[in-house]
């Protein structure tokens, strides 16, 4: 009590608030009326153990296995409702007995039945459809070739060309002025047409 006072005492001489006390522990007097956004004090305590504990590493994977679980049974139950409803084979049977059966219905039962076809059938199928492609394949590999063997011969030409030398080193201009009188007739052309 004598310590209160001292206190008290000492903050009035000094005109100072320092020493006075707060009707709260640990929390300084706001100067502006906000009180209701205080930040939380940080505990490391706690953050430790959620970052390197390994039961809450063990926890968190349970969730995400339960969570993938439970999805994968929802996904399931849809899917199974989806494809078969009791309900509505009923209510197609009832619709036919009355004759007000659905059209498509009527297309399916009175459509041509297919003859399903023999396994010779379909391995010949298969046999033509194998040669078909391969046919197709040797055809586009010829016509690579051969235009990768024009390129190369086109290029080979303008080599030549470009790189003709006098006796004394020097480059050949003739070949050079003919190359781009033809690059030029051939940009001519192109456009024209």
């Amino acid at each position: 009590m004598a310590k209160n006072k001292v206190t008290r005492d000492r903050g009035q001489k000094t005109g100072d608030n320092f020493f006075r006390k707060t009707s709260k522990v640990g929390i300084k007097p706001s100067t502006s009326g906000e009180g209701s956004a205080k930040k939380k004090a940080f505990n490391k305590s706690k953050w430790r153990a959620e970052k390197y504990s390994f039961k809450k590493k063990l926890e968190k994977w349970n969730d995400k296995r339960t969570e993938y679980i439970r999805h994968g049974y929802c996904k399931e139950q849809n899917r199974e409702k989806n494809q078969f409803d009791v309900n509505k084979i009923y209510e197609e049977e009832e619709r036919r007995e009355k004759g007000e059966a659905n059209e498509e219905v009527i297309e399916q039962e009175s459509g041509p039945k297919r003859r399903r076809k023999s396994f010779k059938e379909r391995m010949q199928e298969e046999r033509d459809e194998k040669e078909a492609k391969r046919a197709e394949f040797l055809r586009k590999k010829a016509e690579k070739e051969e235009a990768l063997r024009k390129y190369h011969k086109e290029k080979l030409e303008k080599f030549k060309k470009l790189n003709k030398k006098t006796k004394k080193g020097q480059p050949v201009m003739k070949g050079r002025i003919e190359y781009l009188l033809e690059k030029i007739q051939r940009s001519v052309s192109a456009s024209a047409t």
